[in-house]
């Protein structure tokens, strides 16, 4: 059941206790980042974006909920778990309104755990699946499909495979020659314009929300996409 390609931080300031999580973690995750306090769980949050945050709520330098809300300023996407032995009504409050997958007070059933791990394995995968673009707009990696909602946006081959490279450099420039090179690799023969580039470009921002594509003069495109 290792999850290969979904990673996980575990926040603990209790030496011990951080040990034994990490140890039951490499049962469900091959990627596992520790951290004693929030601002070093902080600092790997922004260096690794782990995909679930596994975070107690009493630890020093920065505690539990205050890293939750500096990551929910600009993420809302990550999944995290509070694993916590405050039962104190206004610390859940407070907690809920930062959009966790879940509150579980300590110390907690590894039956429990297990479940809700699961559950959040299973809910990062649909994620991974599926990049969110905007005004429901989403693309779906497996199948390289465009979605509005739960409609599939007709595109031709070259479309796709536009939106696909766009995809897998987004929020970074990707050259009209990176572009020709993979929208055209099964056609030798076709010759390099830059005039093919921007017609293509052009029919495929009319099926986009606006400014999803932007220009780099001279440089080439980026999809630009807030994490």
């Amino acid at each position: 059941m290792n999850h290969d390609d979904i990673s996980i931080l575990i926040a603990e300031d209790d030496n011990e206790l951080r040990a034994l999580y990490v140890e039951y973690l490499e049962l469900f995750f091959k990627n596992i980042y520790e951290a004693k306090d929030g601002v070093e769980a902080y600092d790997i949050y922004k260096k690794e974006s782990p995909d679930i945050i596994v975070s107690d709520i009493g630890m020093p330098r920065l505690d539990g909920l205050s890293l939750i809300k500096r990551i929910r300023k600009d993420d809302k996407k990550t999944q995290i778990l509070i694993l916590s032995a405050y039962t104190d009504k206004e610390m859940l409050l407070q907690a809920i309104k930062l959009h966790l997958f879940e509150y579980l007070i300590k110390p907690v059933p590894s039956t429990k755990l297990k479940e809700i791990l699961i559950t959040m394995i299973s809910s990062v995968t649909l994620d991974n699946n599926f990049l969110t673009l905007s005004d429901g707009y989403r693309w779906e990696k497996d199948s390289k499909q465009l979605y509005l909602k739960e409609e599939i946006v007709k595109l031709h081959e070259s479309e796709k495979r536009l939106l696909e490279i766009l995809i897998k450099s987004y929020n970074s420039n990707v050259s009209n020659e990176q572009i020709h090179n993979f929208v055209f690799h099964d056609m030798p023969d076709k010759e390099y314009s830059v005039n093919s580039i921007t017609s293509l470009i052009k029919r495929v921002r009319k099926k986009l929300p606006k400014d999803t594509i932007s220009t780099n003069y001279s440089s080439g495109y980026t999809l630009n996409i807030l994490k």
